[in-house]
């Protein structure tokens, strides 16, 4: 509350501008022996970086990872999730993935 009263004093506009595209996503699950995993890869000029999540069938959190990749683009930044991902569920020894 005490940040949003300075923002207030010094009439900082606190209106967040509208999304121009609002989308649905729905979460899947895997079957009961597997787990899922979604990565995600993005880049900007200069900066990029990959992470991903691992999950069982009920949703609950087995895992995650993240990582700068510094100058590269979003094809690199998806392939590095990738291959991440399947680095890291084998070391975790998860077969079905």
């Amino acid at each position: 509350m005490l940040e949003f009263t300075i923002l207030k004093a010094c009439k900082v506009n606190i209106k967040p501008p509208r999304p121009s595209l609002i989308k649905e996503v729905i979460w899947a699950p895997p079957l009961s022996s597997w787990v899922k995993v979604n990565t995600d890869g993005t880049s900007i000029p200069t900066r990029a970086a990959a992470g991903g999540i691992f999950r069982n069938f009920e949703g609950v959190c087995l895992g995650g990872f993240s990582q700068f990749l510094g100058d590269a683009n979003a094809l690199h930044a998806e392939l590095i999730a990738a291959m991440n991902a399947i680095e890291i569920a084998a070391l975790m020894g998860f077969s079905n993935v």
